[in-house]
């Protein structure tokens, strides 16, 4: 995982509009730029994901999040959860910027978002200089995929590149919280 040339390589194919996976904190993410139609239209394809459930993006830092959200919008709340969340292995949902695509946020005024603790997450985000589209690469409703063989053998037709590399190891897939109420929409949150 210390070879930048991957991260370089994965970013440069987003760049070019490319549909990638990579690991994450448990499972192996399929990622895009986010404001890039085409390919978030191919992720969904790929996953045979229906388009209003939106899609997550993750970040290496809370200023690659911020074109994506609508800052005026955010709470005292929404600003305590960010702190005590991130980075790690939590998604909080938060008003959106109104113009992203309704392929990424499932037509909602809100966003999903994760500033990430993984190192592949942050070496990734930080090649391509941006947030990515992180949504697990499975099939929609099948178990996430965790190694980067599974991927291969599923998804290498389907996809431009894979991040070989193995995940942080955590078991399950990020915790969902509402970025305004603090309610977890999935998951739970670790006392640990």
């Amino acid at each position: 995982m210390d070879n930048t040339d991957v991260f370089q390589e994965a970013a440069k194919v987003l760049r070019q509009g490319g549909v990638i996976a990579y690991p994450t904190e448990a499972v192996f993410g399929i990622g895009c730029n986010p404001t890039d139609e085409k390919a978030l239209s191919r992720i969904l394809n790929l996953k045979k994901r229906n388009p209003d459930k939106g899609l997550i993006i993750v970040a290496a830092d809370f200023s690659q999040i911020v074109p994506f959200i609508d800052e005026k919008r955010l709470t005292d709340l929404s600003r305590e959860l960010m702190n005590r969340f991130w980075p790690g292995p939590y998604t909080l949902v938060l008003p959106a910027n109104p113009l992203l695509p309704k392929l990424l946020t499932g037509g909602r005024d809100s966003i999903a978002v994760r500033v990430s603790a993984s190192t592949a997450v942050r070496k990734l985000c930080l090649a391509y200089g941006g947030a990515v589209v992180s949504t697990s690469c499975n099939l929609s409703g099948e178990r996430s995929l965790d190694s980067y063989e599974e991927v291969v053998s599923c998804f290498a037709d389907g996809l431009d590149y894979i991040v070989c590399g193995a995940t942080d190891g955590r078991v399950g897939p990020s915790t969902i919280i509402n970025g305004l109420t603090a309610e977890v929409l999935r998951g739970k949150i670790d006392n640990g």
